[in-house]
């Protein structure tokens, strides 16, 4: 029985001695040392669930988070009360990483930690939170949009989250100049937003008259007096020519028929003698349109406007 104590004392004075030969090299970062110390101090005692939490500590501080994960893991599954000071790792190195702006790390960091302590998500989504603010304030919105989903784990911070984001678009907005710069605040403040201050460009009509047939029949020569003057000077370069109705002829160079819609962009440079000619059968409608891809005016042009019309 003497035997018997004396080796057990002999095995906790060698425990104690590998832990702290671990915790010595670990101070001054001999990081593959105290890894060796331990793993022999594992060879002495696979359910050391100590060893286990250093080594994980030790993956953990040299950004091997999954050979970190898988020693902690360990040693919760052979002491659960560790289960608490893991998450607690995990946190403290997530929040490190946060204050360095290694966003992508923190992210990873962070769910671990909810993994393992989910009572820490409050806390993880209230400092993501002031990380997003400090982000949107230093124009870092990819690295504050990194952080959305963990911050909206805590609905309650879905309002305030929301109302650093439209600051943001808003702020875009206000330095805009032009509608390509102010579409960058889409994702904060919606299209919607964006095109009330910046309107898209889109086609006009600038010119619609519907024609009345004079003849032939299908099938028959075309004479001069049926032949139907549309646009000249209307049609510019660049124009969308929209012609539609029943059956009609276009003259272009040799009359085609087309039958219910006919749309070009003109190509042909401005020449105010350059007419379309159509023909349809006598009775037959054609609406003959020309549309202009019309630029919103400039921002400064707008503000221009403004400040004539309020003198």
């Amino acid at each position: 029985m003497v035997m018997a104590l004396i080796f057990g004392l002999s095995g906790l004075v060698l425990a104690e001695d590998n832990f702290t030969k671990a915790e010595n090299f670990m101070k001054v970062n001999r990081y593959s040392d105290a890894i060796k110390v331990l793993e022999d101090q594992i060879q002495l005692k696979s359910d050391d669930a100590r060893a286990y939490f250093m080594l994980g500590d030790i993956y953990l501080r040299q950004n091997s988070f999954a050979a970190a994960d898988k020693e902690f893991q360990a040693a919760i599954t052979f002491r659960k009360a560790y289960r608490s000071e893991v998450g607690k790792k995990f946190y403290v190195a997530g929040l490190a990483r946060l204050n360095s702006g290694e966003v992508d790390l923190a992210k990873d960091l962070f769910q671990r930690t909810v993994k393992q302590d989910p009572a820490q998500a409050k806390n993880i989504a209230t400092v993501c939170l002031q990380a997003s603010k400090k982000y949107f304030a230093l124009s870092q919105p990819e690295k504050a949009e990194k952080l959305l989903p963990l911050i909206l784990s805590d609905k309650t911070l879905a309002p305030q989250i929301q109302a650093e984001r439209t600051k943001y678009g808003e702020n875009i907005i206000r330095q805009a100049q032009t509608r390509e710069q102010g579409l960058k605040a889409v994702p904060y403040v919606g299209q919607a937003r964006v095109d009330a201050v910046f309107p898209a460009p889109k086609w006009e009509t600038v010119f619609s008259q519907t024609y009345v047939g004079k003849g032939p029949k299908r099938g028959e020569d075309i004479k001069k007096e049926n032949f139907i003057k549309t646009v000249g000077k209307e049609l510019k370069r660049s124009d969308k020519l929209i012609i539609s109705g029943g059956v009609f002829r276009m003259f272009d160079g040799v009359w085609k028929e087309y039958e219910g819609h006919f749309e070009i962009i003109n190509q042909a440079p401005d020449d105010d003698s350059t007419f379309i000619y159509i023909a349809a059968e006598e009775g037959v409608e054609v609406k003959v349109e020309v549309q202009r891809f019309i630029q919103p005016p400039k921002r400064e042009d707008l503000v221009t406007l403004a400040n004539i019309s309020a003198k």
